[in-house]
């Protein structure tokens, strides 16, 4: 048997009773000493008579052998856990070349009907009103434009589908009854408006207006200024209202600069002409006393002129 002892030194260490040891630490010491004692322990076991062979004698695997022939057991992933934010984080849109939404108010470009709007509020003060524009700024009184608006909505044209509905009556009343002269019978007059300027206009210059109703904002103002000329010219009854939206009401339609009354039911005969009696005593007569102090063409070129 063979005796192994540590080494103890004349030195001691800093602790006093404690030797030192050299070639390693306490515990590195006591695993040599057991590796050799089991190593001499297992070779006195065997008989001195018995042949060692390679087939009898068990080969054990070094210790580091049997560390890399160990079989590894995977690692297992451990699963992230889902967080679902309340609020998502905006991207940096300083990064990205990329045009601005939306344009600036002074780059901005207006629409038409924006820009003539306000070119017409910067500049219609500034410039001289004629007589005929002068007008259309005495409109007539409410009570008078009441009455001729409850009138004119008798006489509004009718629309698409009256207009088919009573094309449809038309034939089948024409089948079933006999007509009077050799099987055609003659269509129903209509009693309507007639709208548009230069429609009006020519019925004012042919004198088959009975009564002509203006817009006074219409717009442009230079658009109907020029049919009061006319109806004076011809001795036609004629009105300004305001409102183009409400004459447009009478004729389907949004707008209308001047609408006409032409043909007038014979009930409806006497109401329309009371309503043109009131409309030339307080309307007509009032404006031609006003005209007289109003600036006709030759003063404002009289004042161009002083002004250049």
């Amino acid at each position: 048997m063979v005796r192994i002892t540590p080494q103890q030194t004349d030195r001691t260490s800093s602790n006093e009773g404690r030797p030192e040891y050299h070639g390693g630490t306490t515990s590195s010491y006591f695993q040599t000493a057991s590796l050799v004692i089991f190593s001499l322990e297992r070779w006195s076991l065997l008989s001195p008579a018995s042949t060692l062979t390679q087939a009898s004698v068990i080969a054990l695997p070094s210790p580091s052998t049997a560390f890399h022939t160990q079989a590894k057991v995977p690692a297992t992933k451990r699963e992230k856990a889902t967080f679902t934010p309340i609020t998502k984080k905006a991207a940096n849109k300083r990064k990205q070349a990329k045009a601005p939404s939306q344009p600036p108010a002074s780059s901005s470009k207006w629409s038409e009907y924006a820009r003539l709007q306000k070119l017409t509020h910067l500049q219609q003060p500034t410039l001289a009103s004629s007589q005929d524009q002068e007008e259309l700024n005495n409109p007539l009184a409410r009570g008078l434009t009441k009455r001729l608006l409850v009138f004119g909505n008798m006489y509004r044209p009718e629309s698409r589908a009256q207009k088919k509905q009573r094309l449809s009556d038309a034939a089948a009343r024409s089948q079933t009854q006999e007509a009077e002269n050799n099987g055609i019978q003659g269509s129903k007059k209509l009693y309507i408006l007639k709208f548009g300027a230069n429609h009006v206009a020519a019925l004012a210059e042919a004198r088959k207006a009975k009564l002509v109703v203006i817009a006074a904002d219409a717009t442009p103002p230079e658009a109907v200024a020029w049919i009061p000329i006319i109806c004076r010219k011809r001795d036609v009854p004629y009105a300004i209202i305001h409102g183009q939206a409400r004459l447009g009401t009478l004729v389907n339609k949004r707008t209308a600069g001047a609408v006409a009354f032409m043909d007038i039911r014979p009930e409806d005969m006497e109401e329309f002409n009371s309503l043109v009696t009131a409309i030339k005593a307080h309307h007509v007569e009032q404006i031609n006393q006003q005209r007289k102090k109003w600036p006709s063409y030759s003063d404002l070129l009289t004042r161009s002129l002083l002004d250049l």
